[in-house]
């Protein structure tokens, strides 16, 4: 992965490659926003944590590929992949020992293995289909085509609501400046070694 300051200052080789955003994560996976209390500081639960991380990163997104017009930005479920995260965590013995041995073998015909989940989501951030807001036909060598078993393809809709828009994901109107404000104002307090409290 390269940087996108590092691509504007490269070379002109590497400047015609179409730049990509990825963020390997749930998205799908959102339960609601709460535009007022963006930290969750009264609604605290696992799952809205989770819902406002895949928010924030779309929200994210947005910003980012409304100043950066040729970036495109997918935001892609892994699909369901065995880990070996879970049995190397600080779980109880039994909490593994189930894991296991009884919900392990009940899922595995649905799992995928980490090797065939990162092929599939390479294949998809490589698609032309999902381009920048002003990728054009330039794409056309880098990009797997816009065809899909032998039928042609449109560029997909992005979340603004335009013909490879730039952004593929969920999107709500006004909230992701308020978002991106608060993570902005999250990082400079951070950054300045005091304790973020909105």
């Amino acid at each position: 992965m390269i940087p996108l300051p590092t691509i504007r200052a490269s070379n002109a080789r590497l400047r015609t490659l179409p730049p990509r955003a990825v963020s390997i994560f749930a998205p799908n996976h959102e339960r609601g926003v709460y535009p007022d209390d963006l930290s969750l500081r009264t609604h605290h639960s696992v799952l809205n944590h989770l819902s406002h991380a895949v928010f924030m990163t779309t929200f994210s997104f947005l910003h980012i590929a409304a100043q950066n017009p040729s970036l495109s930005c997918l935001h892609i479920h892994p699909g369901f992949v065995k880990m070996p995260e879970f049995e190397h965590a600080r779980f109880s013995l039994l909490v593994k020992w189930l894991f296991h041995w009884v919900v392990l073998p009940l899922l595995k015909p649905f799992l995928l293995g980490l090797k065939e989940s990162g092929e599939r989501n390479l294949f998809m951030a490589m698609r032309a289909r999902f381009r920048g807001k002003e990728g054009g036909e330039g794409e056309a060598g880098t990009m797997v085509p816009v065809v899909e078993e032998g039928v042609a393809t449109r560029v997909a809709t992005g979340v603004n609501g335009l013909i490879g828009g730039g952004v593929y994901a969920w999107g709500a109107k006004g909230l992701g400046d308020k978002v991106w404000e608060h993570t902005m104002k999250a990082f400079e307090t951070i950054e300045r070694g005091d304790v973020f409290v909105d």
